[in-house]
């Protein structure tokens, strides 16, 4: 069952991420009633401001609290680490929220899930990583965290709580204001009007709010609330980015690139997406490097590309961990290290990583960056194969014909490159016109042998075509047309397969 209570309560803590101005450190400034949010002078108390009607939990109430989270029950660690992040009874603290929220959502708390996943959005307490992000995001999605569909039956302390941050945000608390634009966005606990969240927004980022900024921004571009207005949109980027706001500096940093609403300026657009970058968002960094390994928007560098690759990398991205192998295998941009490409290899590999499967089956095979193993490179092998890999399926085909791993089998090689053929690879198109023309692991079958050495012919694979002319030799005219027809077929099955998403 949902617990709305704590949902609501997370807006507080994870929604907004950074005090007005430029966030410091992973603790400062989190929660209502920090510096820099009530009317009046700066780091005021507000002693108009609401207050929930949970606030001011007891000693013993919350040292109780904290032994229920230490022996492992997942509603209480999600409680404490929220008492964490607001410093309710104990000192503010958003790394150790972050720490509580991790053991609840480890334990399948789908609202500790959501809450984590927030962290991670805003570096809240933990290094800001879109990836894991979207990783909890979709643990709790899987489970039902859905709020536009569920307001309705929000029970009377949760909207007591959406009062409360309105009640703070009407007394001029910024944060308070992002958060309830939020709620309006949602329809968390009030009808759901995205015109009035571009209100409060608008008033939390009058205060210097960063997010509420970059919230107003994309409304701005999107014509979400406002008639779309793209000078509006920049205005407002610029400032959410110029207090260091990770996502609002690489948006403007492609909108310079790009020319989008202002000059284009490459210096500029470079130097936002590095500091977005900087920030140690895993796929902001692997990107970066795809433009330094692809010379976009800048002069290639190598050198760049892999640093980023390394960045992103040692967080555990797969597809920088891919990049910095091939960085490594092939000595670009790095000192080639054959063994060390082999280790990244691995590591991209049990992500899943396909391509880097498939590397790993042939270093295996071959010896290259690590002890030669055929049973295990048939293991990595089929793996990439049974996902639908075609590049895969051609070469576990050939080791099975060449009778790595379990032996020879001409069968098994014929079924994985029927497989592998039908996706549109050639090579394995050539073998299996090859072994329907000599008989080998399948029955002999001269239409099918000249149809798939006809397509192989056809992107170039060498000896294909010569194979095909000694095939022709032994076909009649009407067997050359049937086969004609079903290569016309295949083809555009094969073209039909490669436009689908």
């Amino acid at each position: 069952m949902i617990n709305y209570r704590v949902l609501l309560v997370g807006l507080c803590v994870c929604l907004v991420g950074c005090d007005n101005g430029p966030r410091k450190d992973a603790t400062a400034g989190r929660g209502p009633g920090s510096g820099g949010e009530p009317s009046g002078a700066p780091g005021a108390a507000n002693p108009a401001a609401p207050t929930p009607a949970s606030a001011g939990i007891g000693e013993t109430a919350l040292g109780v609290l904290q032994a229920r989270a230490e022996q492992g029950e997942a509603e209480a660690q999600l409680d404490f680490g929220l008492h964490c992040a607001f410093g309710e009874g104990v000192p503010r603290d958003a790394v150790e929220a972050a720490a509580w929220y991790r053991q609840a959502a480890e334990q399948n708390l789908a609202a500790a899930q959501w809450f984590l996943a927030r962290c991670y959005r805003d570096g809240d307490g933990v290094s800001l990583d879109g990836r894991e992000a979207a990783r909890w995001f979709g643990k709790a999605a899987e489970q039902g965290i859905d709020l536009q569909r569920e307001r309705e039956r929000l029970p009377e302390p949760e909207i007591e709580l959406v009062k409360w941050i309105a009640g703070l945000a009407e007394h001029g608390r910024a944060r308070a204001q992002c958060v309830l634009g939020d709620c309006h966005v949602w329809g968390v606990g009030i009808p759901r009007d995205v015109a009035k969240a571009v209100e409060w927004y608008r008033r939390a980022a009058d205060q210097g709010e960063a997010q509420a900024q970059f919230n107003l921004s994309v409304c701005h571009e999107a014509g979400r609330g406002v008639p779309k207005d793209e000078a509006k949109a920049v205005d407002w980027l610029r400032k959410a980015a110029a207090q260091a706001y990770p996502a609002a500096q690489w948006a403007l940093g492609l909108r310079c690139l790009a020319g989008q609403g202002m000059p284009s300026d490459q210096a500029a657009g470079l130097d936002w997406l590095r500091k977005a970058a900087e920030h140690g968002d895993a796929t902001w960094q692997w990107l970066l490097g795809g433009y330094c390994t692809r010379g976009e928007w800048m002069p290639e560098d190598d050198v760049q590309a892999a640093y980023w690759y390394r960045k992103a990398a040692d967080q555990g991205l797969p597809e920088a961990q891919w990049n910095l192998a091939l960085c490594l295998a092939n000595g670009v941009g790095v000192t080639k290290d054959p063994v060390e490409a082999a280790q990244w290899t691995r590591r991209a590999a049990e992500q899943g990583w396909a391509e880097a499967q498939v590397a790993l089956g042939l270093a295996y095979l071959d010896g290259n960056g690590v002890t030669r193993d055929d049973a295990e490179a048939m293991q990595w092998l089929r793996r990439a194969a049974e996902a639908g890999n075609r590049e895969a399926q051609y070469h576990l085909g050939v080791a099975c014909r060449e009778g790595k791993g379990a032996g020879l089998d001409a069968s098994e090689a014929v079924k994985w490159w029927l497989r592998a053929a039908e996706q549109g690879e050639s090579r394995a198109q050539c073998n299996l016109g090859l072994s329907y023309a000599l008989g080998q692991g399948i029955p002999r079958d001269d239409i099918l042998a000249y149809v798939w050495l006809n397509l192989a012919a056809g992107e170039g694979v060498r000896n294909a075509a010569s194979a095909r002319d000694a095939v022709l030799r032994r076909l009649s005219m009407e067997q050359l047309r049937e086969a004609e027809n079903l290569a016309n077929e295949i083809r555009a099955d094969i073209v039909d397969k490669s436009q689908r998403p």
